[in-house]
């Protein structure tokens, strides 16, 4: 490894630690007998409790190994790296399914892989879905390491909105049970939540019935924002967006009563929006059919987080 890359390494490293979370260098996921692995260059993790490990599981959610969740994985290039091997970076980076994720390439070189790497990215999401990973310029990261990155976590008040879905009184009941367990856990929990994106600029606005979160330190919208000011395009590419520092959603849960494709459109729904998204059933056939439904799209669309709770059927 280059000298200057090992030091780009401890730098990303750093400012993790500093806004408060553990840092892990070279990090691998646990992945199946015979499959790849790629190895991480820098991972950022934040450890939940095991009140909130024991909480997503009761739910049917996945909890992460060792109460380690990724939050931001970092691949950081110090070679004139290939068309290809950043592609490989940026698939890697979809194999921590932390909820930010960045690629740092030499900017400023002859072929300015910074540059090829913003087409990169944009090409891959187009072929295989929405990937927040944003590039930047290895350049930068002198003037990140000297921000004032607060490890004060950002205040989240919760919401509570009567869900618009007309799920009727079992909904009710079930949207206190979940409110009740995912506050005692320590999580957030906000009802009906909007999606990220908007429809001011042409995109379709889900509603998720309830959610669970977890606060991030104020220093990651600093971090994140100074990163937009190298470069306005990672904003109007939706790379960086203003609601999406302050808060990740740690479990998304849609309360469905449908047993056919309106119902299945909530399975959709619930794929873009947590690092676990649960379909609450409301009776066993619904359980059934949605299950059924998401063993067929999970082989075509990325809803390999998303499962099926029957807990609370009829």
């Amino acid at each position: 490894m280059r000298v200057d890359t090992n030091e780009h390494h401890d730098m990303v490293a750093k400012l993790g630690i500093t806004m408060g979370f553990d840092a892990f260098r070279e990090w691998s996921p646990s992945l199946t007998d015979g499959a790849y692995v790629p190895r991480i260059d820098v991972l950022w993790c934040q450890r939940l409790s095991g009140a909130q490990v024991e909480a997503l599981e009761t739910v049917g959610a996945r909890a992460p190994r060792d109460g380690d969740l990724p939050i931001a994985a970092w691949e950081i290039e110090g070679s004139d790296a290939s068309t290809k091997g950043m592609g490989a970076n940026l698939a890697n980076l979809r194999v921590t399914e932390a909820p930010f994720s960045f690629l740092a390439v030499r900017g400023g070189t002859k072929d300015n892989l910074y540059e090829r790497a913003l087409c990169v990215a944009k090409t891959q999401r187009h072929y295989f879905g929405c990937q927040a990973a944003v590039p930047l310029d290895t350049r930068w990261l002198l003037d990140l390491a000297a921000l004032p990155l607060s490890r004060e976590k950002v205040s989240l008040p919760g919401k509570r909105v009567r869900g618009g879905g007309g799920e009727g009184d079992w909904a009710e009941v079930v949207r206190a049970s979940l409110r009740q367990r995912g506050t005692l856990a320590g999580f957030g929990v906000t009802e009906s939540s909007r999606s990220l994106l908007s429809p001011a600029d042409g995109f379709t606005e889900h509603q998720i019935d309830l959610i669970w979160t977890l606060p991030m330190p104020k220093g990651l919208r600093t971090l994140l924002e100074a990163i937009g000011d190298h470069d306005s395009r990672l904003s109007r590419e939706h790379l960086i967006l203003d609601r999406r520092y302050d808060q990740v959603t740690i479990a998304a849960f849609e309360i469905e009563n449908s047993r056919s494709k309106h119902g299945f459109g909530g399975l959709l729904a619930l794929a873009a929006h947590g690092v676990n998204g649960v379909f609450v059933a409301g009776d066993r056939t619904c359980a059934k059919n949605a299950a059924a439904a998401l063993a067929t799209y999970r082989r075509f669309m990325r809803l390999h987080h998303v499962s099926v709770y029957d807990g609370h059927a009829r």
